[in-house]
C-alpha cells in the first residue's frame, strides 16, 4: 500500500508484527484442528485486544485510526495467516459492527466490550450449548 501511514499508524503495524510473529513461533498458524484453531484463535483475540486492532473501524475511539490505517493492520494480520484473520475479523470485525451499529447500550456492554477486549469471540453469545454441535 502506498499511503502516508503516521508515526501512529506505523506503530500499531509494528506492534501487530511482533504479536504475530510471536504466535507464529508458537504454534502453527494454519490451524485444522478445530479445537487447537479455536485456542488459537482467542489467544489472538486476546493479544490483538491490547492493541488498537479490534476497535479499528468497529468503534469510533481516537486510539484507533482511520479505514486507512485499518486497511493497513489487516493486512499486516492477514500476511501471517488467513484464516486466523478471517476469523478474528468474524468475530471482531463483522460481529463488532453490527452490535455497535445497532445495538443498545446495554447490549453493547455485555456483548461488544468482552469482544473488543478479546474476552470472548464475536457471535459467542448467540450460540447455543457445545451439546448441539
Amino acid at each position: 500500500m502506498n499511503f502516508d501511514f503516521t508515526e501512529k499508524e506505523q506503530n500499531l503495524f509494528k506492534e501487530l508484527q511482533d504479536i504475530m510473529t510471536g504466535l507464529a513461533g508458537e504454534a502453527k498458524l494454519e490451524e485444522k484442528d478445530p479445537g487447537r484453531s479455536e485456542i488459537l484463535v482467542r489467544k489472538a483475540l486476546n493479544r490483538l485486544a491490547k492493541t488498537a486492532y479490534l476497535k479499528l473501524g468497529t468503534i469510533k475511539d481516537e486510539d484507533a485510526g482511520g479505514l486507512c490505517a485499518m486497511m493497513g493492520a489487516m493486512e499486516t494480520v492477514s500476511s501471517y495467516s488467513q484464516s486466523l484473520f478471517l476469523s478474528i475479523e468474524m468475530s471482531a470485525r463483522l460481529f463488532g459492527r453490527i452490535i455497535s451499529a445497532f445495538g443498545t447500550g446495554e447490549q453493547m456492554k455485555r456483548w461488544l466490550s468482552p469482544v473488543l477486549s478479546g474476552g470472548c469471540r464475536g457471535g459467542r453469545p448467540f450460540r447455543k450449548s457445545d451439546e448441539h454441535r
